[in-house]
């Protein structure tokens, strides 16, 4: 198995091959490393040294792959999406908490703040990487 890959270490094209004569074309700056036969994920994968690396498992839903440093980065455009992903969650939640307090004839003051603060978690200074979630009133 050929694996073609550029400068950086990214894997770029796979090829099976059992004969000696294929050859890929080599654009400048990419590199052939032959490896054993065996099943993989491209993705997982880069070459360093010659050698094949395992990036190993992303640490964060919104890690992403820096090429230059070959490490997992926190991704802010990722993180905030996912931040905001739950936090809408959560605030559909409230909004049903709200409607049936309103059918009960409940207090929804407490339950109004809360939503708010859902609202607001945008403006915490360590958003989207450190986001401090309201407790739901009791």
């Amino acid at each position: 198995m050929l694996l073609k890959y550029d400068q950086k270490g990214e894997i770029k094209e796979l090829y099976i091959s059992t004969s000696k004569e294929f050859i890929p074309y080599l654009r400048e700056g990419e590199s052939l490393l032959e490896v054993s036969d065996g099943y993989f994920q491209m993705d997982d994968y880069y070459i360093a040294e010659s050698t094949l690396q395992y990036k190993g498992i992303a640490p964060k839903i919104y890690s992403v792959w820096d090429w230059d440093f070959k490490t997992w980065v926190d991704s802010l455009d990722k993180a905030a999406e996912y931040q905001r992903t739950v936090r809408n969650s959560l605030l559909a939640d409230a909004d049903i908490l709200i409607f049936k307090a309103e059918d009960l004839g409940q207090d929804t003051t407490a339950l109004r703040q809360y939503r708010q603060e859902l609202r607001d978690i945008t403006n915490q200074v360590g958003f989207p990487l450190e986001v401090i979630y309201p407790q739901i009133p009791v």
